[in-house]
């Protein structure tokens, strides 16, 4: 038996069944931790070891650098022609195919990739040209629109007979038509470009779409769900030929469409291509069975086009943690004690994620954790290469590059100060030259002497460089001859020490990358950097606790996580209140998030939250009552009356501030009169009569079973006599009251406290 033989035998059956799968259209639907990565790269070794198609003739393609990079690490570890396979992200695929025929694209010289920064300011420069009020009409907006045109390959000509005939779309129109040009006129493309301006080459040259079928005969799409419509049309039209297309892919795990993926790819799939075979990837390799029924139970509220059912060996495992806190401090403050105990089990701080709706939400754990001395990242705040510095330098690079850049030039030509403000950089538009570049060339030849003539030589000497030394030499002369350090020095003294680290940090990830491709070319780091995602950031070994939003999260594993902030109008967001779609779309990144866990899974919530400067009142998630109550911790679940949400559907209120019937647990105690009238959330745990333990659990995590002595607002002190029900929305409770006699009680409807008798 030799090397692939024995990776085989150690898939499972669905596995196998997909990896053998190797002609026509098909669809795996992988489960979350379903081994899905595992089985593509089998399907590819497979294709070249059993099946002997060339290495060459495959194109594997996924979202991230770092799950490529991964995939690609796999390969060439199985098969020795690994390497041949185009194994690569939508948008390095794009950004390759338009380099190299960028001629039939409309370049002229080679192209810059811009970000959302120089896209916004290219995008101000335009509505300037266009004299309209940007307080009306914002770049951002303006961007937002264009980018949604182009995910759905509507060419600026086109977009009022698509989107609908009005005096703001004819506005919107003429915009995009006047940046379009602007981008051309700086031999630049934007993001969303890069498939947008790939699909049309190839839909309008014939020969090169033909060129890329006759290479590639076998296609494998990663991530599937997560494509929008230009990604769909694009593999489409290149895989048609040979109909060899495998995709992997989730709906329930699609939660970008507010970036323009569309479910319906995923969902359309059987119907989209005729004969497409569907296999179901359900046995899952992360989580426990627990934690996998709760994330199923949640997720069974959607409708869905491929259900299924994931399963584990890891039989049972611990019961989920949910904690009521008073405010969000006293739940940050819960967290660090809930990680300080674990780590006493032998738990490493590498092993913890904390996860949150909104970067917004990460303020009092961020501040917990520092105080408590506990190391942490956080991914999403400013990325290494938005920093100012870092981009000052990038920019140089940029411009080197390709001197049409006109943003790139516009930011260096003053920075370090030359004198050459904005003042003189209007009068050198106002020359009506092609480009920002040609009017400093004009002005140089009149006076060498002059700044811009200055700056120009400077410039100049810097190309010349470009085309003889390696790039992390040329990098290191720039910022040598500008004198940058000292003007970041010169400019704050106080953070100027961690600027000048942040630029040699960007020397040294030049050289790192020189070290990989010892023929680094210019243009090459700087399609690198334009391509650089958020998650290729993330390092999950690192010895600090991970905290992130559930976007950033998707596609990683921790054995414990929690989930923080489990409230209506925080998550589900507020904007999903009006919004079927929406909702569904929230449930998926709640299943997204609890999927995350591979041993423990601690959810919170607060009973109030300081939002946008003011406290806010929210009801415990409808998530949180969509958990059968037999998989959380033994003594049961949350103050009920957070339960309402998973009645309310889309009219569920985002906040209670006004609502005394929506003001849950300790903050309600202190509205409503009752027998714990008077004490808040920190006061009432310390009471002798409460069910709180010393390891910190929550007050408010109720003991409900026959026998347990209980309080109600309004009926006192009881004896449970029958508990039945499986989730918080039909949960009932017999009590016989001690002056009320025995009532029923639906628990969503109802708030108690254990009395513990001692």
């Amino acid at each position: 038996m030799d090397k692939i033989d024995t990776i085989i035998n150690q898939l499972n059956d669905r596995q196998r069944e997909a990896v053998k799968q190797t002609q026509g259209p098909l669809l795996v639907v992988a489960g979350a931790g379903s081994g899905k990565t595992k089985m593509l790269t089998v399907r590819i070794a497979y294709l070249i070891e059993r099946c002997g198609v060339d290495a060459s003739e495959i194109l594997a393609v996924t979202f991230t650098n770092k799950a490529a990079r991964e995939m690609r690490e796999r390969v060439r570890s199985m098969v020795s022609e690994g390497d041949k396979v185009s194994l690569t992200t939508f948008h390095s695929f794009c950004c390759g195919l338009l380099r190299r025929w960028q001629q039939y694209a409309g370049f002229s010289t080679a192209f810059t990739i811009y970000d959302d920064s120089d896209s916004e300011k290219l995008m101000k420069n335009v509505l300037k040209e266009l004299k309209i009020n940007t307080k009306a009409l914002t770049p951002k907006t303006v961007l937002e629109c264009i980018s949604s045109a182009k995910n759905e390959l509507i060419e600026p000509y086109d977009y009022c007979a698509s989107v609908g005939n009005s005096p703001a779309s004819a506005n919107i129109q003429k915009i995009y038509e006047a940046y379009q040009n602007a981008l051309m006129a700086n031999q630049a493309v934007d993001f969303d470009d890069l498939i947008f301006k790939t699909y049309l080459m190839l839909k309008n040259h014939p020969e090169l779409l033909e060129s890329l079928q006759r290479r590639y005969k076998y296609f494998l799409v990663d991530e599937y769900q997560d494509t929008n419509h230009a990604q769909y049309r694009l593999i489409s039209m290149i895989s048609s030929a040979s109909g060899n297309l495998c995709v992997v892919g989730d709906e329930d795990q699609s939660i970008y469409s507010w970036r323009g993926a569309t479910i319906r790819n995923i969902q359309d799939f059987a119907s989209d291509f005729p004969g497409a075979r569907v296999v179901k990837l359900e046995q899952n390799y992360r989580s426990t069975q627990i934690i996998l029924d709760a994330a199923g139970a949640v997720i069974a509220k959607n409708a869905s086009a491929h259900p299924k059912k994931l399963w584990t060996e890891k039989a049972g495992g611990d019961k989920l943690v949910f904690y009521r806190a008073a405010d969000d401090r006293e739940e940050a403050s819960w967290i660090v004690r809930k990680i300080d105990s674990l780590r006493a089990e032998g738990y490493g701080y590498s092993d913890f994620a904390v996860l949150f709706r909104m970067n917004s939400l990460s303020r009092p754990i961020e501040q917990a954790l520092q105080r408590s001395g506990v190391p942490y990242d956080i991914t999403g705040g400013t990325k290494f290469f938005d920093r100012r510095e870092v981009k000052d330098i990038l920019a140089y690079l940029r411009f080197i590059d390709n001197p049409r850049d006109g943003i790139s030039l516009e930011r260096i030509i003053n920075t370090p100060k030359r004198g050459i403000g904005a003042g003189a950089i209007e009068k050198l538009y106002a020359m009506g030259e092609e480009s920002l570049w040609e009017a400093v060339c004009v002005e140089a030849n009149k006076s060498q002497t002059s700044k811009v003539g200055k700056f120009f030589i400077q410039m100049i000497s810097f190309m010349e460089s470009a085309a003889e030394l390696p790039v992390s030499v040329l990098c290191r002369k720039i910022i040598d001859e500008i004198e940058y350090m000292d003007y970041l020095k010169n400019d704050d003294p106080e953070t100027a020490e961690d600027r000048k680290n942040n630029v040699e940090a960007l020397v040294s990830d030049i050289r790192y990358q020189e070290e990989d491709n010892s023929d680094l070319k210019l243009h090459n780091y700087l399609e690198n950097i334009a391509l650089h995602a958020a998650a290729d950031d993330i390092d999950e070994s690192a010895e600090k606790v991970h905290l992130m939003t559930l976007h950033n999260a998707k596609g990683l594993e921790f054995p414990v996580v929690f989930m923080v902030a489990m409230e209506e109008g925080v998550f589900p967001h507020h904007s999903s209140k009006d919004s079927p779609d929406q909702l569904e779309e929230e449930r998926r990144l709640a299943y997204v998030g609890m999927t995350r866990a591979c041993k423990k899974l601690l959810m919170s919530a607060s009973g109030r939250r300081m939002i946008f400067g003011g406290w806010n009142a929210n009801l415990v998630s409808r998530f949180i009552a969509e958990v059968p109550v037999n998989l959380f911790e033994g003594r049961g679940v949350l103050t009920p009356a957070s339960a309402l949400a998973s009645r309310y559907g889309s009219a569920a209120p985002s906040s209670a501030t006004s609502q005394t019937s929506a003001i849950p647990g300790a903050v309600k105690s202190k509205v409503v009169g009752s027998p714990f009238a008077g004490m808040s959330g920190a006061k009432w745990s310390k009471e002798k009569n409460t069910d709180r333990q010393s390891n910190g659990e929550s007050g408010n995590m109720l003991n409900l079973k026959p026998g347990v002595k209980v309080a109600h607002h309004v009926f006192g002190y009881g004896i449970i006599e029958e508990v039945n029900g499986t989730t918080l929305s039909d949960f009932r409770i017999k009590i016989n009251f001690d002056d009320a006699g025995s009532k029923t009680l639906l628990l969503q409807y109802t708030s108690l406290r254990v009395i513990n008798e001692q």
